[in-house]
């Protein structure tokens, strides 16, 4: 009896300790004192009991704090009595968002490097999908209690999503800021006379129909921003665009086409002049001014300096305002490299200005 008191003032401890408190009065009564701060293991699965679901709460007795959710909820709500009282202060503990919260609350998903893929709109038919594919970089400082930034990475053409951590080094800027980091794939088309390439849909005539709106990879962010809102708790003010060449002219592009979605974008070497977009950006000319930074190198023979110039350009034609809503970096004796130095500028400059949070998506 001593032995099981005692693991059950650890068990209850380990709850005090984790800031969630559904057992406080218990632990009151059992006589839990230690507070040493200790990182819990992942929640319990809700309605995970084999006696969930019968119709009777069956928390503390025959299920575990939780897992009978379901039926302990409606007990709770219609038919309290004492015997009720463990299952029903676990459940007013459990914190909910509040209207201020900007963050998504998913359930939980893994940590570290992993990968996977999603379906999402297909250039040639809009009524059908095709897979989609994507890296993930979890930091070890992520905290589900915590909203944590959001930031996609989109390469040049041709480019492999497997190079990009090494080759823009966003890796330790997850670490250093504590942000989820996500290397999307373009899709690998055949491309003309240059073969089957990963490429971004930067060019209109190049999906059906040829409308901005319905570009396939401002689908493809979409519904992989839904899917990772649902593992884990990303801050929905603070979910950010950047690429590379092709794919920093895919991260204007997403920002000003998701505009609910995506608080600012990161284009290294990126155009908008060939591909037209720069007439769009002065189109939407949008009433909440999307943040953005321009990075581009004078002596880039790949991609002219003159396309983030004309990027510029647009931006203050359409009531963007220097250091207010955008930086550019032009950068002399440049070429057309990613510059990884200026990760920690762009991105201070980037997060103190989050998406407002009536405006961005659930």
């Amino acid at each position: 009896m001593m032995e099981a008191m005692r693991t059950f003032r650890r068990g209850c401890e380990r709850v005090l300790r984790a800031g969630i408190g559904p057992v406080v009065f218990l632990c009151a009564i059992m006589g839990c004192t230690s507070l040493e701060t200790e990182i819990l293991e992942a929640p319990v699965p809700e309605d995970s009991c084999i006696y969930a679901r019968d119709g009777v709460c069956d928390e503390p007795r025959n299920c575990g704090l939780g897992t009978d959710s379901i039926d302990c909820d409606q007990a709770c709500s219609e038919n309290y009595h004492p015997g009720l009282a463990a299952a029903c202060a676990y459940d007013e503990a459990v914190p909910q968002p509040s209207p201020e919260d900007p963050g998504s609350h998913g359930a939980g998903g893994p940590g570290g490097h992993w990968e996977s893929s999603i379906l999402a709109r297909n250039p040639d038919d809009a009524s059908a999908s095709i897979p989609r594919y994507y890296r993930v970089y979890v930091p070890p400082s992520y905290q589900p209690a915590k909203p944590t930034p959001l930031l996609y990475v989109m390469g040049g053409f041709r480019v492999d999503n497997h190079s990009l951590a090494a080759y823009t080094e966003l890796g330790r800027l997850a670490d250093q800021q504590g942000i989820i980091v996500v290397y999307l794939q373009a899709h690998f088309l055949e491309y003309g006379a240059n073969g089957w390439v990963f490429q971004w849909y930067v060019f209109a005539q190049n999906w059906q129909p040829g409308d901005w709106p319905s570009n396939p990879d401002v689908d493809f962010v979409r519904k992989l921003s839904a899917e990772l809102k649902g593992k884990y708790n990303i801050d929905r003010t603070r979910i950010y665009t950047s690429g590379h060449s092709r794919g920093g002219a895919e991260s204007v592009i997403v920002a000003f086409e998701a505009p609910e979605l995506i608080a600012g974008f990161l284009s290294e070497s990126g155009f908008t002049g060939v591909n037209k977009y720069q007439d769009r950006i002065r189109e939407l000319n949008p009433a909440r001014k999307v943040t953005g930074v321009l990075v581009h190198g004078v002596a880039d023979t790949d991609v002219s300096v003159a396309e983030s110039d004309g990027t510029a350009q647009a931006l203050n034609d359409s009531g963007h305002i220097y250091a207010e809503h955008y930086l550019y970096y032009r950068l002399e004796g440049v070429t057309h490299q990613w510059q990884p130095q200026y990760n920690a500028q762009a991105w201070a400059f980037l997060s103190s200005r989050p998406l407002p949070l009536e405006m961005a998506a659930p």
